[in-house]
């Protein structure tokens, strides 16, 4: 299914193999994720607490492609991490976050 502009994407992923390799990978991870900041698509991003994985909510974007460039993160390449993307639509928001959906 095809996503609307209210859509935001929040995207799990669980670290499959030990932390030291997940380190030696998060330079080139975030050179990743950096190209999708810039074109807007991502808004935030870190990892879970405890460290088993981490998330990043999205959005301007379909749940299809979002899976499609998923497959060029480092994480993924190197078969170290499992994803879940869930979709959601806003009903309610903080001031700050108005800029998200303008």
């Amino acid at each position: 299914t095809m996503s609307d502009d209210k859509s935001l994407f929040v995207f799990f992923f669980h670290y499959t193999k030990d932390i030291e390799v997940i380190d030696e990978l998060l330079d080139a991870h975030r050179d990743f994720l950096r190209g999708y900041y810039d074109e807007g698509i991502f808004l935030v991003s870190g990892p879970q607490v405890p460290r088993k994985g981490g998330l990043i909510l999205a959005r301007g974007i379909s749940k299809e492609k979002l899976q499609e460039i998923f497959k060029d993160d480092p994480f993924s390449q190197a078969d170290a991490a499992e994803y879940k993307i869930v979709e959601f639509h806003p009903s309610m928001s903080a001031q700050c976050m108005a800029q998200v959906f303008d």
